[in-house]
């Protein structure tokens, strides 16, 4: 691509992303426009202030949504709104428009809740479609009678559209749509719209004399206005070279939605015949009332009387005005037809005047209701008279009604005419005089800051509330102070007006400066013609007669005079000054006019703001910057002129002295050559300023100063004529001698392009012809060492060129033969073309040069790299820091190595698209096995790494469960262990329990070890399932054998410990069954003692049954044999109580029992029991 494709090129990309922008600017506005219309019926009401930063929740799509389609949709509203919140609004809604068969193309949630301009615009551009066009598809088929179905295309709702406005213009109007685009530009179209709807809102005579944006906000205006069309586009946004056309079809569509028969809105019309019966009736109502207001002023009715009267007129009024201003609604909305033979329009124009005629009358009575009105109230009744008359005054004399003159003002530009006239413009206010008038019964009625009104309104408040008894109507005081509010509000406004149209006249004084006199037949006005007294008008037209030469007895005098006059018109009288004034006093007044009428547009005159609105763009179209700019140039223009004249006697002078010379004296040839292009530069500069000043100039003179330089020049050629065929002769000769040092000169350059041309287009020398050259350093080597040898070549070769220009503006090789002259244009271009690409090709060779031996290099460390990775890769099971492929060093390492293989391969690559270029044909690219192979080695040794390190992984997930669980062996061993030390004196039945769960431990330890070798014996085997080596499976066996020793000591303690354990717990039960049968045959010996103790204690025995002798001696006897068996039951007690004594101690440190067991109560009873036997025993042996 050369430099003026790429410019033009950049240019025009340049423009087309200005004029997107540009579209999607307005597109944005709008919709956004187009929204707001419909969101203000959402519930909650809804305003979209950036479109694309408040659709990214999806609320306001589902409450377009539902406006439009009057359903209710699930919607995710929360104060703080995540993405999937957005996300599933979004999605909600793009459901619906499917289920409505609306085609949506390339729309996601997340390009939505992104905000992306383009997705976002059309997806509401479909929605305008659907809800605005196809929705209505059965009506627009039936008013443009077209079948079923043809709107099914893609394409065709807008086409549809267009027909519909087609349909509209068609017979009617002189306008031609072929788009949505250009044919709306102009704005006529958009008018004839709103004239076809109600013809009284557009004057369609006046559109084409207006300008495109004056059209456009005229048709917008209205149709918001009058007909309800919302205001989606600004002028500004449609007088553009490519108008949006998804804008403007938007807008289009807003009026066939609120007027698809191109019509009114469909409502019930009221019959003809009601409408008449209406008429007659109101007219009916002004005679009768007309003549009983008559009657009532002629009698002699009291003040009370007289304004009950009114009262009652004043109801009826107000009941009829609700038909009156119906009729009138109705009459100029269009509702009635203006053609209707059944009403005629004058009917309705006399109906209006003459209730207009009525309410005068009506306030006039009331008037002079006031006069009478005794004391206090009556003062203020009748200032407010005073007032309200001022009102009426203001009301029909601040502005006068249009007539047929047409409005004056400046011209366009320069060149258009503008002539002064004695006609003002429609609309325009009284005189200074009238003005002033209003202006100063304001003061004297209201006063100066109306403090009058402010004394009135403090007088009456403080009169209301006098205890003083008023024999008045209280509806007649309560009138008075709604009158006075009234007055109140609407003082603002009429004072306004009134200095508004004291600003207007100003302006039109000091533009036409005319004499305007108000007669009681009209208005007269007198223009002011006399030089001193001129207005700004027609001096301004002087002015531009001047510069534009249409003043034909023009003089130097005549311009300095009229400069004299303009300057005297700015600096002295300060025209400009005085209109930008009153151009600014109006606009203060129009924004007061503004604000009242935001409040109660009641409170201003009849077509206050309109009018006031007009005299303020009339003004700004009069007199305005650009008016002043042209005001500007015009003072400088009239100085040119004047300067112009001032050069023209100078050049005429200089003229005639130079040719007095030639013709009076003998002069060469020579000084007439060397002087005749002065002479003929001051003929022309005279020629030009005469043709700039026009026929007020001396053009007769300049035309005898040619003829006279003609016959000058005339004689000095013949004299040079005869010189120069002397001297053409020997021009000949040299001028063959130089064409041969040409053709040498352009031979020499011709070779060294020829050579250039092999070099920089790939056509290699005899040398390398038959050589296949392929890009390595090697071989780019040769190509630089020619290249460098043509250019250091060069010099020679431009010295060469430099001789054969110098020969060609030889005047002795003149004229130049045509082949030579091609050849030399040629021979520049070509080295003009080759002379920078020749180092340009030289660098570029270079850099190729040095990229293919960078690439070589990488390659080959890439190569090395590799190699050293596959060596790594034998050792990974011996290394305990790589566990899983992601945190392992040679992850990164192998990234980095991908990385710098990528990077050389994108080398590779560009290196490749140089090489296809044109103009490096004839070259190869390098073998790019060398990198895909190295692609090859890298997947294949990370695939082997990850399946070790996955299989190292696995072993030892493996370990560490086995690890685990006898970390929790040996804590329940420890458990187990602690209970065993800590609680030596269990009973039976808690050694068994402890005996049970050391068995249940030692199962578990049992398992855990043979379910670690199964789980080591399957990796083993999924291993070798895989395709792994041998190689890879002895790695594995040295791992899980290495891992199993780290464990083997751990697993040697657990043994040890749970024999251990094991041998005491037996121990202990064996101690305890022991113990058992101790005690339990020391329980039986203590029950045998305490059987005998039983039967000692009853004494010894005693069955004789008298007291003889021998009686006696049994007794003796017995009691002998008693006595010694008390003695021998103490000794055995005694005796058998130390044999029992060591079993049943209790401070034993090798007792199996502890304090508090139920072994140790048993032992603790017995012990009491063999006590308390002994004691026992010691008292019955005292016996």
């Amino acid at each position: 691509m050369d430099e003026s494709t790429e410019f033009w090129s950049i240019v025009l990309n340049t423009k087309l992303c200005i004029l997107r922008n540009e579209q999607e600017r307005v597109q944005k506005k709008t919709f956004t426009n187009w929204l707001n219309t419909y969101l203000t019926n959402a519930d909650p009401p809804f305003k979209v202030q950036d479109l694309f930063e408040d659709i990214k929740n999806g609320v306001l799509l589902i409450r377009i949504l539902e406006v439009l389609s009057g359903e209710k949709l699930r919607t995710e509203t929360r104060p703080q709104m995540n993405r999937i919140h957005c996300l599933s609004n979004i999605k909600t809604g793009l459901e619906f428009l499917n289920s409505k068969n609306v085609k949506l193309v390339n729309v996601n949630p997340t390009d939505i809740a992104d905000g992306k301009p383009a997705i976002v615009l059309g997806l509401i551009w479909v929605i305008i479609l659907y809800f605005q066009i196809e929705e209505q598809e059965e009506l627009l088929l039936k008013i443009l009678d077209l079948p079923p179905g043809s709107l099914k295309t893609r394409g065709s709702a807008k086409r549809a559209l267009q027909a519909w406005v087609q349909e509209i213009f068609a017979g009617k109007y002189d306008v031609k749509v072929r788009d949505f685009g250009p044919s709306w530009r102009d704005g006529i179209a958009f008018n004839a719209m709103v004239h076809n709807i109600d013809s009284s809102l557009v004057e369609m005579d006046k559109v084409k004399t207006r300008t495109a944006k004056e059209n456009l906000e005229h048709a917008f205006s209205q149709a918001e206005k009058h007909l309800g069309i919302p205001r989606l586009l600004d002028p500004e946004d449609v007088d553009v070279d490519r108008p949006d056309e998804k804008s403007i079809v938007t807008y289009v569509a807003q009026f066939f939605k609120a007027y698809p028969d191109a019509g009114r809105r469909r409502t019930d019309s009221p019959t003809k015949t009601d409408i008449k019966l209406q008429l007659d009736n109101l007219m009916k109502f002004i005679r009768e009332s007309e003549v009983k207001l008559k009657t009532i002023r002629s009698s002699g009715f009291n003040l009370n009387e007289q304004y009950q009267a009114y009262e009652q007129l004043i109801a009826s009024k107000e009941k009829e005005e609700v038909n009156f201003e119906s009729l009138k609604d109705q009459w100029y909305s269009g509702l009635i037809s203006h053609t209707d033979s059944l009403i005629n329009p004058s009917e309705v124009e006399i109906l209006e005047e003459s209730w207009n005629n009525f309410t005068d009358t009506i306030n006039e009575w009331l008037w002079e209701i006031d006069g009478k009105i005794p004391g206090d109230f009556g003062r203020i009744a009748k200032w407010l008279s005073q007032a309200e008359k001022w009102f009426k005054q203001v009301s029909f004399k601040w502005y006068q009604k249009s007539s047929s003159t047409e409005a004056m003002g400046f011209c366009g530009t320069i060149k258009e005419s503008w002539r002064p006239s004695s006609a003002e413009p429609p609309h325009s206010p009284p005189s200074s005089e009238l003005l002033d008038k209003l202006l100063n019964e304001k003061v004297e009625i209201f006063g100066t800051n109306n403090h009058k009104l402010n004394s009135i309104r403090d007088d009456l408040s403080r009169v209301m509330r006098s205890e003083k008894t008023i024999d008045l109507p209280s509806s007649l005081i309560d009138r008075l102070g709604e009158r006075l509010s009234k007055v109140t509000g609407c003082e603002p406004g009429n004072s306004a007006v009134v200095s508004a149209a004291k600003a207007r006249r100003t302006f039109l004084d000091i533009l036409y400066n005319v004499n305007r006199t108000e007669t009681t037949t009209g208005v007269r006005i007198r223009s002011r013609r006399r030089q001193s007294a001129t207005g700004f008008e027609h001096r301004f037209c002087n002015w531009l007669d001047l510069v534009d030469g249409n003043l034909h007895a023009e003089t130097k005098e005549m311009v300095n005079s009229i400069l004299t006059d303009y300057q005297f018109c700015l600096k002295t009288e300060h025209v400009p000054e005085k209109l930008d004034q009153c151009k600014c006093d109006l606009s203060k007044h129009y924004g007061l006019l503004t604000k009242i009428a935001q409040f109660d547009d009641q409170l201003l005159p009849k077509n206050a703001l309109d009018i006031v609105q007009r005299w303020q763009d009339d003004c700004e179209v009069k007199w305005n910057q650009d008016k002043f700019n042209q005001l500007i140039q015009l003072g400088e223009r009239i100085k040119h002129r004047l300067t112009v004249w001032d050069q023209l006697d100078h050049y005429i002078k200089n003229i005639e002295n130079w040719l007095s010379q030639f013709e009076d004296s003998t002069s060469s040839e020579d000084d007439w050559f060397n002087r005749r292009d002065e002479i003929f530069r001051l003929l022309e500069e005279a020629n030009e300023a005469a043709r700039y000043l026009g026929d007020s100039a001396d053009h007769h003179r300049l035309e005898m100063f040619q003829r006279r330089i003609e016959k000058l020049e005339a004689d000095a050629f013949k004299r040079k004529r005869d010189h120069v065929e002397k001297l053409e002769a020997k021009r000949l000769a040299d001028k063959l001698k130089l064409d041969q040092e040409m053709n040498e000169h352009l031979t020499k350059i011709e070779c060294w392009i020829n050579l250039v041309k092999e070099l920089i287009d790939n056509k290699l020398g005899n040398k390398l012809k038959h050589l296949h050259v392929r890009c390595t350093s090697n071989g780019l080597t040769i190509i630089v060492e020619q290249l460098q040898n043509v250019l250091d070549q060069q010099p020679q070769t431009l010295e060469h060129l430099q001789n054969a220009i110098n020969l060609r503006q030889n005047p002795s090789i003149q004229p130049i033969q045509v082949e030579q002259n091609d050849r030399l244009n040629h021979v520049e271009e070509q080295i003009d073309k080759y002379i920078n690409l020749l180092a340009i090709k030289l660098k570029d060779i270079t850099d190729l040069k040095e990229k293919t031996h960078e690439i070589e290099q990488n390659l080959h460390d890439t190569t090395c790299q590799v190699n050293q990775l596959e060596q790594r890769q034998n050792n990974i099971f011996l290394n305990t820091d790589d566990n899983t492929w992601e945190s392992s060093q040679l992850c990164h390492d192998f990234n980095d190595c991908r990385g710098h293989l990528t990077f050389t391969n994108g080398q590779v690559n560009d290196l490749e698209r140089a090489l296809n270029l044109q103009t490096n044909r004839g070259m190869s690219i390098l073998n790019k096995f060398s990198v895909e192979e190295l692609y090859d080695d890298i997947k294949t040794t990370e695939i082997v790494i990850q399946r070790k390190l996955y299989n190292k992984q696995l072993i030892n997930e493996v370990f560490t469960t086995l690890k685990q669980q006898l970390d929790e062996i040996q804590l329940t061993l420890n458990d187990i262990k602690y209970t065993t030390i800590n609680n030596d004196r269990n009973n039976k039945e808690d050694l068994m329990n402890l005996l049970e769960k050391l068995k249940v431990l030692r199962c578990k330890y049992t398992e855990s070890m043979k379910a670690n070798d199964r789980q080591c014996q399957n990796c083993l085997n999924s291993a070798a399932s895989q395709g792994d080596g041998d190689m890879l499976l002895n790695e594995m066996k040295l791992k899980i054998s290495q891992m199993k020793n780290d464990i083997n000591e751990q697993c040697v303690n657990i043994d040890n410990e749970i024999q251990q354990l094991d041998n005491q717990l037996n121990k202990s039960l064996k101690n305890v069954n022991e113990l058992e049968e101790k005690t339990k045959q020391a329980e039986e010996w203590i029950i045998q003692q305490e059987h005998r103790l039983t039967t000692l204690t009853a004494g010894p025995l005693n069955d004789v049954s008298n007291d003889t002798l021998d009686s006696l001696s049994d007794r003796i006897k017995y009691h002998q044999q008693w006595v010694d068996e008390c003695k021998k039951l103490t000794e055995t007690i005694k005796k058998q109580s130390q044999n029992y004594d060591p079993i049943l101690r209790q401070d034993d440190p090798d007792s199996v029992f502890e304090t508090g067991s139920p072994l140790s109560n048993l032992v603790e009873t017995m012990c009491k029991r063999i006590q308390h036997l002994e004691l026992n025993a010691k008292i019955l042996n005292n016996v």
